[in-house]
């Protein structure tokens, strides 16, 4: 009996799936002021009744951090300078997969405008 039951769950796709850890790729583009980051996640997935379902933990400069369950998304209003965003697969909100990125950018400093007197 434990063997049928070792070979359905060698065979079986959802148990395949699951055995394997979450996997991260980022790509990012900053463009005024705002960084536009691609998260491309395998063996995971943000649906609440999947096997390896989540949330990413984003962390921004070590001060702001937000989980959103989704794969793309935008930061704006950040101050001129360099930042540093960590990205964390996590299970909930306080277990996590074990897999994270760290992206490092520049955002250029706004050129002051003079004052407009009419």
């Amino acid at each position: 009996m434990r063997i049928l039951l070792l070979v359905f769950a060698l065979l079986s796709p959802t148990a395949a799936h699951a055995a394997e850890k979450p996997t991260l790729d980022v790509s990012y583009s900053v463009k005024e002021g705002a960084v536009y980051i691609d998260c491309r996640l395998h063996n995971f997935s943000f649906v609440r009744d999947d096997e390896n379902k989540g949330v990413l933990k984003i962390t921004i400069d070590d001060k702001k951090t937000i989980f959103i369950e989704q794969a793309a998304f935008v930061i704006r209003g950040l101050k001129g300078g360099e930042h540093k965003v960590q990205i964390e697969v996590m299970k909930n909100e306080e277990n996590s997969y074990g897999v994270e990125k760290e992206i490092s950018f520049q955002v250029k400093e706004e050129k002051e405008q003079e004052p407009i007197t009419e």
